[in-house]
């Protein structure tokens, strides 16, 4: 994809850019900051982009502004937050008669692109905050960061600071412990039968009729409460099943398949190698 951007520059002299060039050392092992500043702008703000190998974090602390990703359009207000890919189409702008002041980061490395995965959702990329103070003062802190002469430490600092950034941000689409206290019975008694006979023949269908709910809320509540989807929390114990009869017995590979409820021994191959990034027999032969 072909980078390109356009933009209207419009923000008070009060306001912070600053363009970064990180040690190799961070580009290969550390997250990292491409740019990342301090803005107050006025109409006609804006900044429309495409092609950018980045991840972009902003942050409102003041006014409204507004954001086009994917094909929608968003409002946001002050304490909310947008997380985008930049190599996806994108425009932000201030409102006509309006001013917004934000916080802003591109990022890139690490795990960063990871994070945004598991932040990503259907309904968009614009979150209100919990703990706005938290989030602003993180911010401001890398800001100030990296203001100052670049070091070896300041990049650990640096990586240290967006990895608690992001995670926030996670953690916003995240059920809160109490949340996850008031899990409906119906999971909770799923839960128990997928853990006692995962080594049966399961589908959606059968789950949820055992949880007397449509299979759909079914999919979209369990997914919400536990982190898996059914099917995923299934699979996962069965490999767990799997993971304790490789070390311990001396079963072969097609039996333990068997019993823990996959019929056809290379799709057990299949996803245990997908999910451990090794093979079965290779997990034996690690574990002795």
């Amino acid at each position: 994809m072909t980078y390109w951007q356009q933009s209207s520059n419009n923000w008070s002299e009060h306001s912070e850019w600053i363009t970064l060039t990180p040690s190799d050392t961070a580009k290969k092992h550390l997250c990292f900051v491409q740019e990342t500043g301090y803005f107050e702008t006025k109409y006609p703000y804006f900044t429309e982009r495409e092609g950018l190998a980045s991840c972009l974090i902003l942050f409102t602390l003041k006014g409204t502004g507004y954001l086009t990703y994917k094909g929608n359009q968003y409002t946001v207000g002050k304490n909310e937050a947008f997380f985008i890919d930049s190599r996806c189409y994108q425009k932000y702008w201030t409102g006509q008669h309006e001013e917004w002041t934000f916080l802003w980061v591109h990022i890139e490395g690490g795990m960063a692109a990871s994070y945004y995965q598991l932040f990503s959702r259907p309904d968009g990329p614009v979150v209100s905050i919990k703990q706005p103070e938290l989030l602003e003062s993180l911010l401001r802190s890398l800001l100030a960061l990296h203001m100052q002469r670049k070091t070896v430490r300041s990049e650990l600092d640096a990586s240290k600071l967006i990895v608690d950034i992001l995670t926030e941000l996670v953690k916003v689409r995240t059920p809160e412990q109490g949340e996850r206290e008031h899990m409906p019975v119906y999971i909770r008694k799923l839960q128990q039968a997928l853990e006692q006979n995962f080594a049966e023949k399961w589908t959606l269908g059968r789950m949820a009729k055992l949880a007397a709910v449509n299979k759909y809320q079914l999919a979209k509540e369990f997914k919400y409460y536990t982190g898996f989807s059914p099917n995923e929390y299934l699979i996962n114990r069965r490999i767990t099943a799997a993971k304790i009869k490789l070390k311990y017995t001396s079963q072969s590979i097609k039996e333990i398949a068997a019993e823990v409820g996959i019929e056809n021994a290379s799709h057990f191959i299949n996803l245990f190698k997908n999910r451990e990034g090794i093979t079965p027999l290779m997990f034996r032969k690690m574990w002795g």
